[in-house]
């Protein structure tokens, strides 16, 4: 029998941490580590949701686009065997509109997924986004994308500039509903390792101070793009006066050195 006093268990003694300088550069070396880690991390989801995108997009229109052209071309033969013109019978009538209606929800959730000039550089990629907007009401949207073009300007990866179209096509929209603006500019530029787009618009604003509350306050259900930016580890800034517009920075880290 062991008859020896159990002793109560102490742990091993914690390795001294550097102190002064030295210490300073390693926990700033870690914090750097830690930084790429997130970066990368964040870079792989955002090009997995990419993906993801785009294959359902693919599907869409592929199979759900397919079997509506099927269903359309089989309608409009029994209708033609069964002598049943459209304008005659407001049930064929309602069907074929809503036939049609379903034709174009379809195509418009393939682009809002997956749109194909998005896959070109930020500018053409913007100039897209702002050619879908224009067709659904009379604002005038602007891209200046002269500071994109300078020497030297780093390219923007896939993974950042869906989630910059994202966010811009967003903001554009809310623009669209809730400002009672004629005109945005949007400029995007690259600045010390980081994508910056700007969002302005010439709409009636709202007073400042109170962040994000304000933009709710006035529909800007802005908390979708937030947290998209947030990541990729990057920010939305919102700066407005009322009678003043508003405008909208986003801001995405390239190079997180």
């Amino acid at each position: 029998m062991n008859l020896t006093p159990l002793r109560p268990h102490t742990p091993p003694p914690a390795r001294p941490r550097p102190a002064g300088p030295t210490g300073r550069l390693t926990r700033e070396h870690r914090l750097e580590r830690l930084t790429r880690l997130q970066m990368t991390l964040a870079e792989a989801h955002a090009d997995a949701e990419l993906r993801e995108r785009e294959r359902v997009a693919q599907l869409l229109h592929d199979q759900v686009g397919g079997l509506i052209v099927r269903l359309r071309l089989a309608f409009g033969e029994w209708r033609q065997g069964a002598g049943a013109p459209v304008g005659a019978d407001p049930g064929l009538a309602q069907v074929t509109e809503l036939l049609g209606e379903l034709s174009r929800t379809v195509r418009s959730l393939t682009f809002a997924l997956a749109p194909p000039d998005w896959h070109g550089d930020l500018p053409t990629a913007l100039e897209a986004v702002a050619a879908e907007l224009g067709l659904l009401g009379p604002l005038a949207i602007h891209v200046d994308g002269g500071a994109m073009g300078a020497p030297g300007t780093a390219e923007i990866p896939a993974a950042h500039r869906a989630v910059a179209c994202r966010v811009v096509r967003e903001l554009c929209l809310n623009v669209q509903k809730h400002a009672s603006a004629s005109r945005v500019e949007i400029e995007p530029k690259v600045d010390g390792g980081w994508l910056s787009v700007r969002v302005r618009d010439d709409g009636r604003g709202f007073p400042t101070g109170r962040g994000e509350t304000d933009a709710h306050a006035h529909g800007l259900g802005l908390s979708g793009a937030r947290a998209q930016l947030q990541a990729l580890g990057g920010a939305l800034v919102l700066r407005s006066e009322p009678g003043r517009g508003t405008c909208a920075t986003l801001l995405i880290p390239l190079d997180p050195a």
